[in-house]
């Protein structure tokens, strides 16, 4: 009995791991993507970009209209984005232009440390209609 609960159980976590695999592997990638990794990584990159950059423009504006004034906290999480984003980028583009295991693996722990500052300039920075 303990082995047949055993082997479901195993099977259970067994069978998402394979049915997610095999939809990763039949999906088609981006344009411009080299492989998963980097297709991967460029979608964390992108929004996390964009809304940092809007940001930064807004906050460093002279123009009323467009100028946003963030507390000191919220600042020191704008900046943890940015220096993810530093750190992220040129590991991106040199395993765009050459990948290998030990890029992928330096890759995705910058994008991931991008994924958690952005998360964290998303929830202590609401977006405005500026």
């Amino acid at each position: 009995m303990k082995r047949a609960i055993l082997a479901l159980v195993v099977s259970l976590c067994i069978l998402p791991v394979m049915v997610g695999c095999a939809k990763q592997v039949n999906a088609p990638l981006p344009a411009m993507a080299v492989d998963q990794v980097d297709a991967t990584v460029n979608s964390i990159l992108q929004p996390a970009h964009a809304f940092a950059a809007r940001l930064s423009a807004a906050v460093q504006s002279t123009d009323p209209q467009i100028h946003v004034e963030l507390t000191p906290a919220q600042k020191l999480v704008l900046v943890k984005l940015n220096q993810a984003l530093n750190v992220a980028d040129p590991l991106e583009q040199a395993y765009h232009a050459l990948p290998t295991s030990t890029s992928a693996a330096q890759l995705q722990t910058a994008a991931a440390q991008v994924s958690t500052a952005f998360s964290a300039a998303q929830s202590a920075i609401p977006v405005t209609g500026k």
